[in-house]
């Protein structure tokens, strides 16, 4: 004889572990499409948002010059920011290497005096962003097969990037 009520239990059993594991999948599809937005739209701010285009500017221009200007704050913190979102798993590292990396590391040695003055005084500022330097240079130092050790630039290409960041807007 068939047990009907132990046949009806696992269909519902069945039926529970069936939708928990869409619940799970469309969660994280749903994280994943929400992460790629606010990266997007964190990347948009950075290249074309006309306020930090002229502090990025600004910025970079002080720093040829050897001062430091208010508006360095800004960039550091914004890429604190990218830091700890690459930390908690929020943004994907690749795709933070992909967008940023050049920048990250260009402000990072090039603000390196100013960074090592401020942290002395608390070593917790920019910790996201050292994270981020981290990573992003072992990243990079993977996907190019060249050593960590590459990953300081050299004084003529900070100039560099300092002269273009200051020219590019």
């Amino acid at each position: 004889m068939i047990n009907w009520t132990m046949i009806s239990a696992l269909i519902a059993m069945f039926t529970a572990i069936i939708a928990i594991l869409a619940l799970y999948f469309e969660q994280r599809r749903s994280r994943l499409i929400t992460s790629v937005e606010l990266f997007w739209r964190s990347e948009e701010k950075f290249r074309h948002d006309k306020n930090m285009l002229d502090k990025r500017k600004k910025s970079s221009s002080g720093l040829l010059e050897g001062i430091i200007v208010p508006e360095l704050d800004d960039i550091l913190d914004y890429f604190e920011l990218i830091g700890f979102l690459v930390r908690k798993g929020i943004f994907d590292p690749e795709m933070a290497w992909n967008s940023f990396h050049n920048r990250a590391v260009g402000y990072w040695f090039a603000s390196e005096n100013y960074i090592s003055k401020i942290r002395s005084e608390d070593p917790t500022i920019w910790e996201d962003y050292e994270y981020l330097i981290n990573r992003l240079n072992r990243l990079d130092a993977q996907k190019t097969r060249r050593s960590i050790s590459f990953a300081k630039p050299s004084t003529e290409w900070l100039k560099n990037f300092l002269d273009e960041e200051s020219r590019q807007y």
